[in-house]
């Protein structure tokens, strides 16, 4: 339990250092924001593990867990254990393979194996994690002599390598722009980019921060901050990645692109420019 305590505690202050950093106007800041993100996941995934000790050796501390429970709390660890193992070996990854990728930003950690954890979600774990955590420390314990015994093996999610495909789709939170979709139900933008010349429709894909819990609203601000309702839509639950199109658009300017939940939650954001210039794209590239 103290090793989850000090763990946990700074997983806490490297997260509140990589999400509270907004201006980056220099290198520095960039490798501190990255840097922090990735201690703090490797300090959060050591927590979770200290904790799968304590439980395992004692049913008293099982028996208290909170809810949603030790099994939840499992099986965030192993989307995040190979996600830390991943980190740790990125020199790795990106001397053997030319498609390795590691995309950190607002929304949270993705690799470009497909594994992915989100800010919102590893802040949840720590707010329900820590305050338990500390509580079980005051409890009185008897030492005792008996060899401690290890954590049973859990599955963890293998991944499965970088593909061209996973490479030139959103991380999560984000939306990315195109003047089309490679194929009809690939997400893939064709001609992607942030500015784009007067054109009839621009095609949008969408990661969510997490899987969509079946109501999404699409909305968007226009160059002259008028804020409209776009689309409302359902999607099946654990669904997190979205196609659309937007037509319509009369303002030269910037506008801006939110997905929101039925709790106006942010699943999505994203921006881009319309002017009369030669568009700005990239061709399938991340």
């Amino acid at each position: 339990m103290i090793q989850a305590h000090i763990y946990l505690g700074a997983s806490r202050r490297l997260l509140d250092a990589t999400t509270s950093r907004k201006g980056f106007h220099t290198a520095d800041d960039g490798i501190a924001f990255t840097g922090d993100a990735i201690i703090g996941l490797l300090a959060m995934e050591m927590g979770l593990n200290a904790l799968r000790w304590a439980v395992a050796n004692s049913q008293s501390v099982e028996d208290r867990f909170p809810a949603p429970g030790y099994t939840e709390m499992t099986r965030f660890w192993a989307r995040i254990n190979p996600l830390r193992n991943y980190l740790v070996h990125f020199d790795q990854q990106i001397s053997t393979n030319p498609l390795a990728s590691l995309v950190i930003d607002a929304a949270g950690i993705q690799a470009g194996n497909g594994l992915a954890v989100g800010f919102a979600q590893w802040r949840g774990w720590l707010d329900l994690l820590q305050p338990w955590v500390f509580a079980e420390m005051l409890l009185p314990a008897e030492p005792g002599a008996a060899t401690a015994r290890a954590p049973e093996w859990v599955e963890v999610p293998a991944p499965t390598g970088p593909s061209p495909d996973e490479t030139q789709l959103p991380p999560p939170g984000v939306t990315w722009f195109g003047t089309g979709l490679v194929a009809p139900d690939s997400h893939v933008l064709q001609g992607r980019g942030s500015r784009f010349s007067r054109v009839p429709t621009v095609v949008m894909t969408a990661r969510f921060v997490r899987g969509a819990p079946g109501d999404v609203r699409l909305f968007v601000t226009a160059p002259d901050q008028r804020r409209f309702l776009v689309e409302s839509f359902q999607m099946p639950p654990g669904t997190n990645l979205v196609s659309s199109v937007l037509t319509g658009m009369t303002q030269e300017g910037s506008y801006s692109v939110s997905f929101l939940d039925d709790q106006d939650s942010t699943l999505a954001i994203g921006s881009f420019v319309l002017d009369d210039r030669p568009p700005s794209t990239s061709q399938g590239s991340a």
